[in-house]
């Protein structure tokens, strides 16, 4: 598969990346993540220069990560600072790669793709994510399909009326007129359902009753870009 490279990917939730290195796979990259004793987050290939092993798979060691095979260890530049035999020289050539990373609205993003081009203001802005008088929270859902397929049934929720009559579909969802709205790369799917029944999920959430204002707002946008 062809992936779109020099862009900024979320690779976890914060509250994923501790102390522990954890394992994840971006446009085909192993990348390992760890916080440093600051709580900066480290990104680095997930495998060691010297035979490949998952660095994810070694031992933290203050700031540095030691490789399981053979006990190289490499500081949070990447770079070796011991040698399995610690009489040797470390070659300044033995490095793993590192990437870009940011912490940003709850999410730590990786920039897959040259480095010299990362720019943080470049991050998407998910400020609800992280305000004051928001509540947000996430997990995962794991989808074996095309990516695509994921993004056309979010863009278009006419399928919430019959895939999901017991929870948040109604009938006023397809009775409700669409605006869509492109800008630049970005796609904006809107429906205002105002004065109507809140469905089953929402009812429930609510814990009341009586009509409300429903507005749904579907907001596709490519990995951002520098």
């Amino acid at each position: 598969m062809t992936w779109i490279v020099n862009r900024w990917y979320v690779a976890a939730w914060d509250s994923e990346v501790d102390s522990s290195p954890i394992a994840r796979t971006i446009c085909g990259e192993p990348v390992m993540l760890y916080r440093k004793l600051d709580r900066s987050v480290v990104a680095m290939r997930d495998a060691c220069p010297h035979r490949l092993l998952p660095l994810s798979m070694g031992f933290k060691e203050g700031d540095s990560i030691r490789c399981r095979y053979h006990g190289l260890l490499l500081g949070p530049d990447g770079c070796a600072t011991e040698m399995p035999i610690k009489s040797e020289t470390v070659p300044k050539a033995v490095c793993a790669t590192l990437y870009p990373v940011v912490e940003k609205h709850r999410f730590i993003w990786v920039w897959i793709g040259d480095a010299a081009k990362a720019d943080p203001a470049t991050v998407p802005d998910f400020w609800p994510c992280s305000a004051p008088g928001w509540t947000f929270d996430g997990g995962y859902d794991h989808i074996k399909s095309d990516y695509r397929l994921v993004i056309d049934n979010l863009l278009d929720l006419s399928h919430e009326t019959w895939v999901h009559q017991g929870s948040i579909g109604q009938h006023e969802i397809t009775e409700a007129p669409i605006e869509t709205v492109v800008k630049g790369e970005e796609v904006f799917v809107r429906r205002w359902m105002p004065g109507i029944e809140p469905p089953p999920f929402w009812r429930d959430a609510l814990r009341s009753t009586g009509l409300v204002n429903r507005w749904q707002i579907c907001h596709f946008l490519p990995p951002r870009q520098s």
